[in-house]
């Protein structure tokens, strides 16, 4: 009996042991999982197509992977046209170390535009030059580092058989009524879409609405509207004043389009005071909802709410996004800057740009416009515009 129970205690404390054992087991195995051995590494893809996004400190190549994607899309190819050879262990995705990546892109874009927008690119998303080399037209050599470590080696090749794809640019040339000269006239002759501002009760108006109808070409309101600079602009005749009662805005708007019979929208000539008064835009966007027209921000200021207050109002608000003739220039500035906007266009997949009619701004068009169309630019009418919007 007693050598019984001796040999139940000794069983019991070998059992006691063998579980001690095996929790000291589990706790070290549990230890080297978490502490010593290392994580996984992750690498993150660039994000795409985000060339203006803020420098990173955590994954900085990736503004410069976002920046090639941006050259790509600019210059009519697109992501699926980025080919990418991985140095040493490096993955295949951008956003990694030392890649030698290749872009194919249409040549109907000359190399020396495409080596200028490839710097400003690069350069724009914190990358640093270390070498740029043109190879007979037709080839462009970049390698990129940042902190003087090399980590991308560019090459953009010119191929005949790509096509760029087609990009809406929308074309706005503003203030004819205020301009009165033959040459203006010049502008309906155009071979292109756009749509034309007209300021309303302008002597000239009647005029320039029959050209337009007669042109075919798309015409809105220009409303003049105050400055916040009026005592040195005068917008002009029944022009819309912050002091005014919504009475007489509303009798001011229906007169002006009244005056312009089958007016598509209404934008603002001058206005950087009222396109930021939330008071009289609520006004006007009442007084055009349901005529089915648009409103089209001229953004003469930064303070703007004619899109916030045009979404609650589920009124149809465009916004002018380039202006390629502000200030006192000539026709090859314009048209340098038109090119420049078109591009523009190609890489964010769309533009507004406005422009006004003057001699040198016409001269700009005939030159400037070919080359767009060459480049794969469609100009639409803001109606276009609007409505796929709606869609």
């Amino acid at each position: 009996m007693r050598s019984d129970s001796i040999h139940k205690k000794a069983r019991r404390r070998s059992g006691h042991i063998y579980l001690i054992y095996f929790l000291i087991a589990v706790v070290v195995v549990a230890f080297a999982l978490v502490v010593i051995m290392p994580p996984k590494k992750v690498i993150e893809k660039a994000p795409e197509l985000e060339a203006d996004s803020t420098k990173s400190q955590v994954n900085p190549e990736a503004h410069i992977d976002s920046a090639i994607y941006a050259i790509a899309n600019c210059f009519g190819s697109g992501k699926d046209k980025v080919r990418i050879n991985p140095k040493r262990d490096s993955q295949d995705i951008l956003g990694s170390r030392e890649l030698s990546v290749t872009v194919l892109v249409s040549d109907v874009f000359p190399l020396p535009i495409i080596n200028k927008k490839a710097v400003e690119k690069i350069s724009g998303a914190g990358g640093e030059i270390i070498d740029a080399i043109e190879n007979n037209q037709n080839e462009l050599k970049i390698r990129i580092g940042i902190n003087k470590v090399f980590l991308r080696s560019l090459t953009i090749r010119r191929q005949p058989k790509i096509k760029p794809t087609p990009v809406d640019l929308a074309l706005v040339i503003d203030d004819f009524g205020l301009v009165d000269s033959a040459f203006a006239e010049e502008f309906f002759a155009i071979p292109y879409p756009f749509t034309a501002g007209i300021i309303p009760f302008c002597e000239s108006s009647p005029k320039w609405l029959q050209i337009a109808k007669e042109s075919g070409k798309e015409y809105i309101v220009h409303m003049p509207m105050e400055p916040v600079d009026y005592q040195r602009n005068d917008p002009g005749k029944n022009a819309i004043f912050s002091d005014l009662p919504e009475k007489e805005i509303r009798k001011r708007i229906a007169l002006a389009l009244a005056s312009l019979p089958g007016a598509t929208g209404i934008s603002n000539h001058m206005g950087s005071k009222i396109t930021a008064d939330r008071r009289i835009m609520t006004i006007i966007f009442s007084e055009i909802k349901d005529k089915g027209i648009f409103f089209l921000d001229s953004r003469t200021t930064v303070q703007t709410v004619c899109k916030e207050i045009g979404n609650s109002m589920r009124v149809k608000v465009l916004v002018i996004t380039h202006c390629a003739d502000a200030g006192d220039i000539e026709a090859p500035e314009i048209s340098s800057n038109i090119l420049k906007m078109g591009l523009e266009a190609r890489e964010k997949g769309g533009a507004i740009l406005n422009l006004h009619a003057t001699q040198e701004t016409l001269k700009a068009l005939k030159d400037a416009l070919p080359i767009l169309s060459k480049w794969g630019i469609r100009f639409v009418t803001l109606s276009e515009l609007a409505n796929k919007k709606e869609e």
